[in-house]
């Protein structure tokens, strides 16, 4: 049996912020009005092609919170990224310093998401700051765009705040599952513009974000109650998320509805035994996306 247990740390202290939550109120600048327009393509001087196939606009996300549920939000953030080898003590200045530098607070938790994506590992502050915008971490986030950018029709034109806003949504469920949400959640018809796509994986990760918490529930039961392992072994936190992602976000979790508890079962259907949890969770991933 893998004896879980739920970890949290966190390396950093301020008093004057804590550890906050990756979900904030936000103000959606434009409306979400859909409109039944004819689908139409404008060239715009080789620069691409438009298209207008009546999707409602892509919100522009801003926060609307004061500066110190701002910064205790980031400090979350950067908490749960883990991109700090050592135990640093972070002032509420030097969270704001980050906020100013990267034009916002959704601006700053997206790029704190790209590093720890990245696997980035700091030393001092001033590493964070220097890395906030950095050519790097820009050119990483075009590799996240590319599997939106090959999905639409050629030559079309992906605009940069459509296109900052996608990331931005995303980084709220995370960024490492966009690729599959883009790929398995996205029907042909929704791969006009980059504004139906924004829709169609927005609604997928709602959809599969509000399934986490029983799915959760679910594996840690299984776990428990299961001799799945050769050995003991000890399961974190993050690796039940793990598991849970690896079937939620895979092609018959996102078009089928695939249970948890379904991928564990045909993983084990023949008593199997893993040394490792990643090898189990490789085995219900290759499973589900099969």
């Amino acid at each position: 049996r893998a004896d879980t247990k739920h970890s949290s740390s966190s390396a950093y202290s301020s008093s004057s912020a804590g550890s906050g939550t990756d979900n904030k109120k936000t103000q959606q600048q434009s409306t979400a009005t859909t409109t039944s327009t004819t689908t139409t393509a404008a060239a715009t001087g080789g620069q691409g092609v438009v298209v207008n196939d009546g999707a409602a606009p892509v919100p522009e996300y801003r926060c609307t919170d004061d500066l110190h549920m701002q910064c205790k939000d980031l400090l979350g953030v950067i908490g749960r990224s883990y991109i700090f080898t050592q135990s640093i003590n972070v002032k509420k200045k030097l969270l704001q310093s980050v906020i100013e530098k990267s034009g916002g607070l959704h601006e700053a938790k997206l790029d704190i998401n790209v590093m720890r994506l990245m696997r980035t590992k700091l030393q001092r502050w001033q590493q964070l700051e220097d890395a906030i915008g950095s050519e790097m971490v820009e050119a990483f986030k075009e590799t996240l765009l590319a599997p939106i950018r090959s999905m639409l029709p050629a030559n079309a034109k992906l605009d940069a705040k459509e296109s900052h806003s996608l990331l931005v949504m995303a980084s709220g469920y995370g960024l490492g599952l966009l690729k599959y949400v883009a790929k398995y959640g996205v029907t042909a018809r929704q791969k006009t513009s980059l504004r139906s796509v924004f829709w169609a994986v927005k609604e997928t990760f709602d959809r599969c974000s509000k399934r986490k918490t029983e799915e959760k529930a679910s594996a840690i039961q299984y776990l428990m109650s299961h001799d799945i392992f050769s050995k003991q072994i000890k399961v974190g936190n993050s690796d039940v998320d793990a598991l849970v992602a690896s079937v939620l976000y895979s092609k018959q979790g996102i078009q089928q509805g695939r249970t948890l508890v379904e991928g564990l079962r045909f993983a084990t259907q023949k008593g199997q035994k893993y040394e490792t949890f990643r090898g189990l969770i490789d085995r219900v991933r290759a499973h589900c996306n099969a």
